[in-house]
């Protein structure tokens, strides 16, 4: 073989290798995507409540129209996270008797950020705080009821009516 014929096989094997370099880069999008390590985890251990903000909120109230707090869907640019929480404006709600039991529900439907997720939990006390859901790129919605004893309190005064982020 001569020497031309020689430099021309490898210059189109170093053609051929960085056209699948190339569709790799392409292929996995050059960059990593943010892992979703605060997923499910609790906004307040994890420290992701620090410079969070509400992006939506409404009143909790009896079907008679009574309030008793609100609720709101909180986001942490720093985390990636969404989730609620509910403030009760109820005075004895110190998390040691039967009422003010604070049921909160977050949810993610499937796209960007990965397959549907919701977390349903169980709180007491006048400040309570759902697990987070992973939505860089994706609304989550949810609700809360807070049990009075006698009666509940939903958003709106509506029962399983959302609010979204």
């Amino acid at each position: 073989m001569g020497r031309i014929a020689l430099t021309r096989k490898r210059s189109a094997t170093a053609v051929a290798m960085l056209g699948c370099l190339a569709s790799l880069l392409v292929a996995t999008g050059g960059s990593a995507q943010a892992a979703p390590s605060h997923h499910g985890k609790d906004p307040l251990a994890s420290g992701c409540n620090i410079g969070a903000r509400t992006l939506s909120s409404a009143r909790l109230l009896a079907t008679d129209g009574q309030d008793y707090g609100y609720i709101e869907m909180r986001y942490s640019p720093s985390c990636q996270t969404q989730w609620i929480r509910v403030k009760s404006t109820i005075s004895n709600c110190d998390g040691s008797q039967n009422d003010c039991l604070q049921e909160i529900s977050v949810r993610r439907p499937s796209g960007a950020d990965g397959g549907a997720a919701s977390f349903t939990d169980y709180r007491r006390g006048p400040t309570a705080f759902g697990r987070m859901v992973y939505t860089p790129n994706t609304r989550a919605c949810g609700t809360a009821a807070v049990d009075l004893g006698t009666r509940h309190a939903y958003p709106s005064g509506v029962p399983g009516r959302e609010i979204c982020g």
